[in-house]
């Protein structure tokens, strides 16, 4: 299963979108970038950020931010139609929510993603995050987000 929740092998999927820098719609460069976090492949983070919004974003500053996080799920919740900015230029807006661990505790990051092409290729433009992001308190009888496939009362509450 790939990081980004398809049931396709990682190595079938995000990793050779990673690899060759080949998402052909938004989602795929989403999951793509949500796979490349969970896996710290951070150029790839770098090299698909829209050129206008990269300000300041460093390798460090991600490297130094994924050394108390696991993500640990993804699930898209819309993915809009692809429009024209322009007749060789598009965007489309992807929302999700990833959840991760960091520090002990379960949090969700909610956002509704926007991605726009240059020459052809997609790239994340910027994010708003979303009313769901936050502190995630799992219920005692859900599935724990770890991943384990265990009640969270048998897994992690404990």
């Amino acid at each position: 299963m790939c990081y980004c929740g398809t049931e396709t092998p990682f190595e079938l999927c995000c990793k050779v979108i990673i690899q060759q820098q080949s998402a052909e719609t938004p989602e795929q460069l989403m999951r793509s970038r949500y796979s490349a976090f969970a896996c710290h492949s951070f150029d790839y983070i770098i090299d698909t950020h829209h050129p206008s919004t990269l300000d300041t974003l460093t390798k460090q500053d991600l490297e130094e931010s994924a050394e108390a996080t696991q993500w640990l799920c993804l699930k898209v919740i819309n993915t809009s139609p692809i429009q024209a900015l322009s007749p060789q230029e598009y965007f489309a807006e992807v929302e999700f929510v990833a959840t991760y661990q960091s520090n002990g505790s379960f949090y969700n990051l909610h956002e509704h993603s926007y991605f726009e092409t240059i020459l052809g290729k997609w790239f994340y433009k910027s994010g708003k995050e979303g009313k769901l992001s936050g502190l995630y308190k799992p219920e005692r009888n859900e599935l724990c987000p770890c991943q384990s496939k265990k009640k969270y009362k048998k897994c992690c509450y404990v």
